[in-house]
């Protein structure tokens, strides 16, 4: 009697998890497409940022932060797929406690190296003249980050595992990975979950505001070179060939009254000619550096100091002159344009985590509050579900953004893959 008794326990508990499994088919191919992209993206993030590219403290969060998108993708979701596939049925509780340790280190450290990277930002846009932060400090933060996060992920430990609970069926009873049911208060895990959202919503909330002054200050960054714009490369360019066009009528205007005895050809020589002059505007314009113009003689006359020369050097000292300033022009510009692109790609990853873990901790307050879980129909199932895997989506788009953003990035990856080949 026993023995049947336990037979339909069993077949009853068997189809309500196939039910259970079923409802979360969407939200387990979400898991599965998160794991094989995030593995292969996350990967080529710490290859390429950290091994191919020059190191930065932006850059080092970076890769700190693919290392947690990589264990998210590699260790966390597997025993999410395990989970999704057995909800009912989970009865490792070693696994458990893992999947919980592990999601609340990604996490944390997630919100802790994003505030850093906007901190970071911050800094280089809008006070660039003070103390940034070097790569010692960028050092220390990571690991402060990484030793909160995991001490903090060690607290779940005290009221998580697998845990036996009843089904919509009297009588009968499936294990899952949940918080322990206490007839009393749990004011360990009452007080995690505040611990936790406050510190999501802190993050959240100084995410939005540091990102909000980056950007006004790139807006008046940009707003202030609109209306001071510096005169271009091509406008230096033309100004210089005029300049170097005077020096050269007034070398010729001198040497024809000075040569008596000899041809003015051969005098300008002593200050090069003017396709020597061109010559150095045509290195302007290429971005070549530019060398002087030395004295040189020709036809056997010597050249020594006279007015001629005077002028050409003075002529080859306004282009050298010119050259630097646009030069530095230039690279101030590039600059600029760098840290800006760098900033906005950081915004996006931020964007995406904002995006992603709102509604996965939406879904988990809502239900936490009224619930609901078991009460609720296949359609508003999926959705509730849906929303509670959201928040893996981010570990897998992160090096999506780094590929299209990134151009160095992209050739790095090519030139892997056809190391590869």
């Amino acid at each position: 009697m026993n023995e049947t008794a336990t037979n339909e326990t069993t077949e009853i508990l068997a189809r309500l998890n196939k039910e259970q499994a079923i409802i979360m088919i969407p939200s387990t191919i979400l898991v599965i497409i998160t794991m094989i992209v995030g593995m292969i993206g996350n990967s080529l993030t710490c290859y390429v940022y950290g091994f191919r590219l020059k190191t930065t403290p932006t850059y080092l969060f970076v890769v700190m932060l693919a290392i947690v998108d990589l264990i998210t993708c590699a260790i966390i979701t597997p025993g999410r797929i395990v989970q999704n596939v057995a909800p009912l049925m989970t009865m490792s509780d070693g696994m458990c406690k893992n999947h919980m340790i592990l999601s609340v280190f990604t996490g944390l450290s997630t919100c802790g190296f994003l505030v850093a990277i906007a901190i970071d930002r911050y800094r280089k846009l809008c006070c660039p003249l003070k103390p940034q932060v070097t790569m010692k400090s960028a050092i220390i933060i990571s690991i402060s980050i990484c030793l909160f996060s995991a001490i903090q992920g060690g607290i779940v430990t005290l009221y998580y595992g697998s845990v036996r609970k009843p089904t919509k069926v009297p009588n009968v009873f499936g294990h899952s990975c949940s918080a322990k049911i206490t007839k009393k208060v749990n004011y360990y895990q009452l007080g995690f979950f505040a611990f936790y959202l406050l510190i999501t919503i802190f993050t959240i909330i100084l995410l939005t505001i540091l990102y909000s002054i980056v950007l006004h200050t790139m807006k008046k960054i940009v707003n202030r070179s609109k209306t001071i714009t510096p005169p271009s490369t091509t406008s230096k360019v033309e100004r210089f060939r005029r300049r170097l066009s005077n020096a050269v009528i007034q070398i010729k205007l001198k040497s024809d009254l000075s040569s008596s005895a000899s041809d003015s050809s051969t005098k300008m020589t002593n200050c090069g000619s003017t396709d020597t002059l061109e010559g150095t505007v045509s290195d302007i314009e290429n971005g070549s550096s530019v060398s002087s113009v030395p004295p040189s003689s020709s036809s056997g006359v010597s050249s020594g100091p006279s007015s001629n020369e005077a002028d050409c050097s003075h002529a080859t000292r306004i282009v050298k002159k010119e050259t630097r300033t646009t030069r530095s022009l230039k690279r101030a510009e590039d600059n600029i344009k760098r840290v800006n692109r760098t900033t906005v790609t950081m915004m996006m990853i931020t964007a995406v985590f904002v995006l992603t873990f709102m509604p996965s901790i939406s879904a988990m307050m809502v239900n936490s509050a009224v619930k609901a879980e078991q009460k609720m129909g296949m359609a508003v199932a999926i959705i509730y579900w849906l929303a509670r895997h959201s928040f893996y989506i981010s570990s897998c788009l992160n090096p999506v953004i780094y590929g299209y953003r990134n151009q160095n990035f992209m050739d790095e990856v090519r030139l892997l893959l056809r190391k590869f080949k």
